[in-house]
């Protein structure tokens, strides 16, 4: 993948707005401001390019857009680390 570290963030945004249960949505973000959608917009469009081919299918055990089970526990982990998984 050929995506910079900023470029693997707006991605995991639009895979995050896609991919969490509205409650833990609600506790992850609690006061703090929604991200506009030019951001899940721009998101959308690098995850088409780079991220679709593996994470719509879950080909090689990749984490499925959508998954509520999988995302926000990858993600409350670390985000440098799913950065790091990435590359």
């Amino acid at each position: 993948v050929d995506c910079t570290d900023n470029q693997i963030r707006m991605a995991v945004d639009y895979i995050m707005a896609n991919s969490r249960d509205p409650i833990i949505l609600q506790r992850i973000e609690g006061e703090k401001a929604v991200k506009p959608d030019t951001s899940l917009a721009h998101g959308e469009r690098i995850y088409q390019k780079h991220c679709a081919s593996c994470h719509d299918s879950g080909l090689a055990g990749a984490p499925k857009l959508g998954d509520t089970s999988v995302w926000p526990k990858l993600v409350e982990k670390n985000i440098d680390v799913v950065i790091k998984n990435t590359l």
